[in-house]
């Protein structure tokens, strides 16, 4: 039986195939500029609050990536790690800080950070984006 092979085709079998590895560096620049982005902002909103005491909060923001490898979902959460040296955990502090307790009324500066960030990474999404196509698509 014959064998048919369109005329280009290996080479648009191998560009697809350079296509879907440069994919995974332009997701993975993207994210890790998202993290690097929402960490800032959020250090950023717990300045413009006056959130800083002693300081071990602030220094605990990190942001982590998360790849779901059978949806290729890609996310990043960012959230303050660890304890100060007195054993209050970081996040319960962002927490009281963000949402208030008692009389403390909260500062919501986490949804000011994540909207501040976000107009951040959706232009620096979009610089990527573009050079990526203009790489491979001129």
């Amino acid at each position: 039986m014959p064998v048919i092979i369109p005329k280009g085709f290996d080479e648009l079998i191998s560009a697809t195939a350079t296509l879907a590895d440069d994919a995974d560096s332009f997701a993975n620049e993207i994210i890790d500029m998202a993290g690097e982005e929402l960490v800032k902002g959020w250090k950023n909103a717990i300045k413009d609050h006056g959130l800083i005491d002693t300081g071990a909060m602030y220094e605990s923001i990190k942001d982590d990536i998360i790849i779901n490898e059978t949806t290729s979902e890609y996310r990043v959460e960012i959230s303050p790690k660890g304890k100060d040296k007195n054993g209050v955990r970081n996040a319960e502090k962002a927490y009281i800080n963000h949402y208030g307790r008692g009389k403390k009324v909260g500062t919501h500066f986490v949804d000011e950070a994540e909207s501040t960030a976000q107009k951040k990474v959706d232009a620096e999404t979009e610089r990527i984006y573009d050079s990526w196509i203009k790489k491979h698509f001129g």
